[in-house]
Formats: C-alpha cells, structure tokens, sequence
C-alpha cells in the first residue's frame, strides 16, 4: 500500500521576549509619541473606571521597576521635553486672560471647540494637549491615588536643576507677566468704583508689580539671598492684599433670597456716655469693618487722629487676635525717620520700611526723600544693607545740576520739576 508522506506544517519559532523601545538622545518627536502610547496603555476603557487605570499604572510602575530599558526611556522623554519646550505660555496664558474682555475670551473658545488652537511644538501646553487628548483624561488622572503618582516619579529619580538659567529666566519671565496682568486687574472699573478710596483700592495692585520688578533687579547678581527673601515676603503681602480687595468685591456682588446686597458692618469711635468725658482718639472715624464673608479689620489713632495701627484678618483669624492676625504699626515724627511702618504677620515681623525726608529748599531748593526697605528684621533706618530710593523735587530757580545735592551709591532717583 501506498503512503504518500504527510506534508509537515511550517513551524514558527516561538516569539522571544521584546525588549523596551530605547530612544536615541536626538529625538525629541519620538520622545513625544512614545509618551503619547504610554499614556494609552494606562486610560481606561471608561474614564470614570478609577479601578482599571489603576491596576494598568500598577502594571507600568511593576514594567518601569523591572525593566532598567523602560525606565531609562521613560525617563529621557520626560526630560527632552521638558528642556525642549517653553512653560512660559503654559504658566502665563492658561484661563481668561482679564485685560481682553469676557467677550472676546468667550468667542475665542467657541471658535476653539470647533477649530483647536494652532501651537506650537515648543509649547509646554502642546505637550500636554498632545499627551492628554481626550476631554475626559482629567476625571482618571485626579482618581488615581495620589500615592501611585508618588511612587511612579520617585521611582523615576527625575531631579531638575532649579538653577538651571534656562528655566529661572522663564520663571522670571511668567513672574513678571502674571504681575502686570495683575496690576491691570486693579484698574479694572469694579474695583475703582466700588471704592470709595480710589489709593486705597488700586495701591496693593500697583505695589505688588513695584516688589516684583524690584525683586527681579536684585535677583541680577545672584548674591543678594537676603534682599530677595524679604521681597518675596512683601511680594506675598501685597498678594494677600490684592486677593482679600477680590474677595470683598464678590461679596458685593453676592444677592441674597430677598434681593438685599448682603452687608458689611462698620463701627466708628464715639464718646461715651457722659459728656464730661474728654472725646477718645479717632473720634468719629472707623474702629472696625466687617465684611459679609468674615474678613475684618480694626483700626487705631493716635491723638491727633492719625492712623497708627491696622490688624487684620490673617487666615482663620477670630476678630480682634491680634496675636494671630496681621499687625501693621504706623508712628510719625518729626525728626528722621519721619515714618516707620512695621509689618508682623501672627508676631513675626516680615517687613520694616522708614520714609526720611531732607528739606534744604532754602539753601539749594531741593527737598528729598527716602523710601527705605530693610532687608534684615529689626534693622535700623541707617542699616547699611538697607534698600533706598530717593525721590527729589527743586524749586523753578534751581537751573545748575551742579548745585543739586550728589547721589547716594546704589540709589535711584526720580526728579520732580
């Protein structure tokens, strides 16, 4: 009998086992689109499933720890895009953007739900966009356990240069765009007329973008720690003012169920009783202001009803604690310094300023004066590390500089004629 001999089947040899792509040092795009399918491999089928992305980080925490390939390009990615690309948009242009209208804003997103905005590849915002694509990304990311993440950049081993002076020249850059946008919101017609005090109003948002430039001047030499630290002390008081000006003016906004503005209760120093009693200090000006939402101030003269004392609410302060609240003390003289102002923020102080001022209008018809920021607590109006600008007026006579009084080394002037 005949056999014919049974074809035998192609055999395929078993797959072995795939190694982590490893991207060259050269390619950014890659890096790119290797972060994109990352980041594909952890959404879930629902954004709302939590669970599932959650097993599928774990999953790629296990992949990274095992596998010294992945983490190695994982870690490459992250980085070549992060020095590749500019955060100065990303930090600066995210949200409404006041200084351009509501209208504006709101048309410019309608059009972008149709037509996305076109960015460019060096912008950090593209990068993010490119990466998390979908609308709902978002819901999955913040459900993650915070401790995952955690893990997952500690595990990385990622450490970013923060003196790099690529990236401090961007930080300054968004500094000090943030702070003119933030002036721009104090002039907004809002806040001046609701105010009745225009100074009042507008002052932290104009003095908050002063402490910036300034802070952004002595941060040049790089040497000056001591200084910078104190502007940033300021800086963040001046922000704290401006932010509890944007609190009252939404609470002014705020209509309660019958119609009524909610209200804001404020209490004047009156005279006692009794007639005979002599009339207290500040006599017929404001004690204290209450505010709808909680925050207050309390206020205190002296004799002559001068402002010498403002304590306000810091943080959850009760009304009143001065010994938690922020303290600031006002005193007058008539010899230099002629002004000190002192800020203590729950006992600690964290500003000092003195004004000193030089009359000699008689002799060279200039009168001077000194706006003087200590860098050091405590520190006296004559302290050698202190901060001075000087301001100087001359009389219509005075046309020869070379009568005029010589500049002190570091300061600058502004001549008023």
């Amino acid at each position: 009998m005949l056999r014919l001999p049974k074809k035998k089947k192609d055999t395929q040899d078993p797959p072995g086992k795939q190694q982590a792509v490893i991207l060259p040092m050269h390619s950014p795009n890659r890096s790119l689109d290797f972060l994109v399918e990352l980041i594909g491999k952890i959404r879930p089928d629902n954004a709302k499933d939590i669970e599932q992305a959650e097993l599928r980080f774990k999953a790629l925490l296990y992949q990274v720890s095992q596998e010294k390939t992945s983490l190695f390009s994982l870690r490459k990615a992250l980085l070549t895009q992060f020095l590749r690309t500019n955060i100065v948009i990303a930090l600066s242009e995210n949200g409404i953007v006041s200084s351009r209208g509501l209208v504006q804003e709101l048309m410019g997103k309608i059009k972008h739900k149709i037509l996305p905005e076109l960015q460019s590849p060096d912008n950090f915002l593209y990068v993010i966009n490119k990466i998390f694509y979908k609308k709902s990304d978002h819901i999955w990311v913040e459900g993650i356990d915070k401790d995952l993440w955690k893990q997952f950049f500690e595990g990385l081993g990622i450490q970013i240069n923060l003196t790099e002076p690529r990236l401090i020249s961007q930080l300054q850059r968004a500094l000090q765009l943030l702070s003119y946008r933030i002036t721009t919101l104090g002039l907004e017609k809002e806040i001046t007329h609701r105010y009745e005090n225009l100074e009042d109003a507008v002052y932290p948002f104009l003095e908050q973008n002063r402490l910036v430039n300034e802070y952004l001047y002595q941060a040049k030499p790089a040497n000056n720690e001591p200084a910078q630290r104190i502007l940033l002390a300021n800086i963040n008081e001046a922000l704290h003012n401006c932010n509890q000006s944007i609190q009252w003016i939404k609470e002014q906004r705020v209509i309660n169920a019958g119609g009524d503005a909610l209200v804001t209760t404020w209490g004047y120093y009156e005279q006692s009783a009794n007639p005979a009693d002599p009339k207290p200090p500040g006599y017929g000006q404001i004690k204290f202001r209450k505010d709808p939402g909680g925050y207050w101030e309390t206020y205190t003269y002296d004799a002559n009803g001068a402002l010498i004392q403002t304590v306000s609410q810091y943080g959850n302060s009760s009304f009143g604690d001065g010994a938690n609240s922020k303290v600031e003390n006002l005193t007058r003289a008539t010899a230099n310094p002629v002004q000190t102002h002192v800020t203590l923020i729950k006992g600690q102080e964290v500003a000092r300023s003195y004004v000193a001022e030089y009359d000699e209008t008689s002799t060279t018809q200039e009168f001077e004066r000194r706006y003087i920021t200590c860098v050091t607590p405590g520190a006296s109006w004559t302290a050698a590390d202190n901060l001075v600008s000087t301001t100087r007026s001359y009389t219509s006579n005075n046309s020869d500089p070379a009568k005029r009084g010589s500049a002190r080394p570091g300061d600058r002037h502004v001549s008023i004629r």
